[in-house]
């Protein structure tokens, strides 16, 4: 025994040693094992954007990766900053993809879910949107092309041609500062720049004349309605000209060529509302006398055609010169857009509006957030015309700041239209009002609506509309209801996020019952309640002569005790009353998908029942009879009253639901016979989270019962005693109200009554779900709100056509008791889709659930279909 605690001693002390050498023990080290199992190795974050110079938003998504080899406890969370300031544990938290609309530093780190930290990393983005700008300047046939990128990233090139084509990459290279020489032979120089971010001037075209003797007529401008007969007549020119040219300058293409010669030209207006420039010039012939010396043709004239929907019906704005004492004709234009409705709407007209310009030269906004714009049935809204009143709607998008109705187009009943605005509603600024972009609503016949070339946002709903029992607040980008053909083509759409739900209001406690009446006599005591008056006492024989009938319990006393008898003095008590029930809880309808009837989601949690009242107490029993005893000496005594019945407690009251959490939606759309969506930038916002369903009150005490009186047997130590009151019975608990689920985030939602639809080259984004409310009471928690790209509600009520479209979807809200709602890049009738699509839609499937670096976030995009 001892030789072995040698040895065991000699091996401690010899795997101390090796321990002390740097060496491991050969055998196993509980607590060595223990630390080989942590992740102490930080995680690497990075962004999917590479930084440098772009011309574009970007949308930004920031990684981490915590490596795939030993211990590793998977990432957690990333903070960043957008200011150039260093990251820390209070900077915001990335849930989504960032923004990326100016030239912006983007600083961040991530943690692992060990606690390990990345190094902190930086990223610069440079936005430069804005084309450059070529001015020419002459002196004879010399000609200068002066190229400026104001605040941009620099001009890169200018290309520029001599032969009445359009400069590209393959034409020649302006090198400044040396001149291009015109002639009249080669009198026609284009030219357009490029910046470093590669943002393209538009083409320009600059000609050489010299003084000639002929002057160019090519009549007067007009307005004319679309798809009608024009001509452009240049006989009131000088009468010696003999070769007229006319060239296009703006608007869809009319001419053939570029240049085309003749008195006259002839063609139809195109079905687009926009402004068509021709400039017209003149000579008397290609060469002097002598065959060889070219003649010039005159200086340009313009002439512009005005394409609008009916020339008959009118109205003009005009922020910067106009004043809305005016007439809105095109002369004498009024100043706001509002007034400019409500001309439009008095005469069913169509509303034609100028950009503003702010004192440094850039464009600004029609304030209109003091005011309500609506525009009745056949009134359209035409953006887009620039300060000379041409319309070009990607160049001079007309801004406006409406409230939160955004502009509304009510019971639309014949086609109307609305292009080359961008359109910014703001948050509410009282409670309970969801927040529309752009909203029409259809009522009846068979129209055919456009929304096209605008960019449309609608604020974040603001937590002014958390007010108890009142629906949430969502935003809309775009809602449309009613309208027979829906055209929804080329525009930015951005929804702001949804307001979270209300809580539910708490129940009142229900009151305590009053206790019972003490009885001071022979007779019962009196309760306000008839069943709990206490019983009469026995009542002694008027000749004192034999003994009596024990008394009786009085008037009601079916529940009372019994009256004391000649034996027993003292009557019983009354029974203790029954206590109510207690109220039913709420039970949860909503699901996170949330319901639309055309105006908004009206899912709200189901409030709790109230609880019953407790019954009263039950009356005391009767005093005891009269004292019988032989001897004829003895008096006979009445029998003492009992005490009445303590009142019943009353019920708490119930407790009303949580609201579900606002809606977000890019496009929500109800009703519609036919809506075409095609080429735009959809992004929805976060659904809001749900409220916390509220406590039922509690329950009131039922009331004590009254005493039963004493009578004392004189010349005795005897003495007899009605019985008690019982005591009266609890109230019954109010109901608790279920807690509210998360709001949605759509994409599109296709809401009832879409007969068909057809989604196609769209880039299409939701946001995130609404947590649903947890719940610290009876009531049911809230589910999560659902992000889908794409969501059809009713997948009976007609087909869906789904193609090329960039699909990103968003992560599910958690719900309150801790499962997350489902999220999809495209729910719809698949019954409905063509084969090969719904093979595809199957296969990508396990893609789409496995997106994000959680399982549950997913950010990454599709092309579908």
């Amino acid at each position: 025994m001892a030789g072995e605690f040698r040895s065991s001693a000699w091996a401690v002390v010899g795997a101390m040693l090796l321990i002390l050498a740097g060496c491991r023990p050969p055998q196993d080290d509980p607590l060595e094992r223990a630390l080989s199992g942590l992740d102490r190795q930080p995680p690497v974050a990075f962004a999917s954007i590479a930084p440098g110079l772009y011309n574009h938003d970007l949308a930004l998504e920031l990684k981490c990766d915590d490596g795939s080899t030993g211990p590793v406890s998977g990432c957690g969370d990333i903070h960043y900053t957008l200011d150039g300031s260093p990251p820390t544990i209070n900077s915001r938290l990335v849930v989504r993809l960032i923004d990326i609309t100016q030239s912006t530093v983007v600083r961040f780190y991530a943690i692992d879910k060990q606690g390990n930290r990345s190094p902190d990393y930086s990223v610069a983005y440079q936005i430069d949107k804005a084309p450059p700008q070529v001015t020419v300047t002459t002196a004879g046939h010399l000609y200068w092309l002066t190229c400026s990128d104001g605040d941009g990233s620099g001009c890169a090139t200018v290309y520029y041609t001599t032969n009445d084509t359009d400069p590209d990459t393959s034409s020649p290279v302006y090198q400044a500062p040396y001149p291009i020489t015109l002639d009249c032979l080669t009198d026609i120089l284009g030219y357009k720049a490029v910046d470093k971010a590669g943002n393209w001037s538009a083409v320009q075209y600059s000609f050489y004349s010299e003084p000639v003797d002929v002057q160019a007529n090519p009549g007067a401008s007009r307005f004319v309605n679309r798809n009608t007969a024009v001509v452009l007549d240049g006989s009131g020119s000088s009468p010696a000209a003999t070769i007229y040219e006319w060239r296009q300058l703006s608007g869809t293409g009319i001419l053939p060529t570029k240049s085309v010669i003749g008195i006259t030209q002839s063609f139809s207006a195109p079905d687009i509302i926009g402004t068509l420039r021709f400039q017209l010039r003149v000579k008397t012939a290609l060469y002097q006398p002598d065959g060889v010396t070219p003649i010039c043709y005159s200086a340009p004239a313009l002439v512009t055609v005005q394409v609008m929907e009916d020339v008959s019906r009118m109205v003009f704005v005009d922020g910067d010169l106009g004043d809305d004492v005016n007439d809105g004709s095109f002369t004498a234009p009024v100043a706001t857009i509002s007034q400019g409705l409500a001309l439009a709407n008095t005469a069913a007209a169509d509303l034609y509006v100028k950009v503003r310009q702010s004192a440094n030269g850039s464009t600004s906004a029609y304030n209109e957030i003091a005011n309500t714009l609506i525009a009745r049935d056949g009134v359209s809204m035409y953006g887009g015309y620039g300060a000379d009143w041409t319309r070009d709607v990607s160049s001079h998008p007309v801004q406006i700041v409406t409230d939160y109705n955004g502009i509304h187009f009510q019971n639309v009943m014949h086609g109307a239209e609305i292009s080359g605005f961008e359109i910014k509603a703001s948050a509410p600024l009282i409670a309970n009002h969801d927040v529309f972009g752009v909203r029409v609503s259809g009522g009846g016949g068979s129209p055919v609506f456009w929304i096209s070339n605008n960019t449309i946002t609608s604020a974040s709903v603001n937590e002014l509309d958390k007010v108890a029992n009142l629906l949430r607040g969502s935003s809309y980008a775009v809602h449309v209801t009613g309208v027979a053909t829906l055209v929804l083509q080329d525009n930015v759409l951005r929804a702001g996020d949804g307001a979270a739900g209300a809580n539910g209001t708490q129940g009142a406690p229900g009151a305590n019952g009053l206790s019972g009446v003490t009885s001071e006599t022979r007779l019962g005591a009196i309760s306000t309640y008839a069943v709990a008056n206490g019983g009469d006492g026995g009542q002694a024989a008027a000749n004192g002569g034999s003994c009596q009938v024990p008394g009786f319990a009085g008037s009601g006393g079916a529940f009372g005790g019994l009256a004391g008898t000649v034996d027993v003095m003292s009557g019983e008590s009354g029974l203790t009353g029954t206590a109510g029930a207690d109220g039913v809880d709420g039970v949860i309808n909503g699901d996170g998908t949330g319901t639309f009837d055309g105006m908004m989601g009206l899912n709200q949690a189901v409030i709790g029942q109230g609880g019953t009242d407790g019954q009263p107490g039950l009356i005391g029993g009767g005093g005891g009879g009269s004292y019988c005893v032989t001897a004829p000496t003895r008096p006979w005594f009445d029998g003492a009253g009992g005490g009445s019945g303590g009142e019943p407690g009353t019920q708490g009251t119930m407790a009303t639901g949580g609201a579900d959490g606002g809606v977000s939606a890019g496009v929500a759309l109800h009703l519609i016979g036919s809506a075409s969506l095609q080429g735009n930038d959809i992004r929805s916002g976060n659904g809001g989270n749900g409220g916390a369903g509220g406590t039922g009150g509690l329950f009131g005490l039922g009331g004590r019962g009254g005493r039963g009186a004493i009578v004392h047997v004189p010349n005795t130590l005897v003495f007899a005693r009605g019985g008690d009151g019982g005591r009266g019975g609890d109230g019954g608990r109010g109901g608790d109200g279920a807690s509210g689920s998360g709001g949605p985030s759509y994409g599109i939602y296709l809401g009832y009554g879409v007969a068909s639809a057809s989604i196609q080259n769209n880039a299409i984004r939701a946001g995130n779900g609404g947590a649903g409310a947890d719940t610290s009471n009876h009531g049911p928690a809230g589910n999560g709100g659902v992000s889908y790209g794409i969501y059809d509600r009713d997948i009976n009520d007609g087909s869906v056509t789904v193609a090329g479209n960039t699909l990103v979807k968003g992560a599910g809200g958690r719900g309150g008791g801790g499962e997350e709602a489902q999220v999809s890049i495209f729910m719809a009738d698949t019954n409905n889709l063509p084969r090969e699509l719904v093979e595809q839609e199957k296969k990508k499937q396990q893609i789409r659930d496995a997106y994000g670096p959680d399982g549950r976030t997913g950010v990454a995009a599709e092309t579908n279909y």
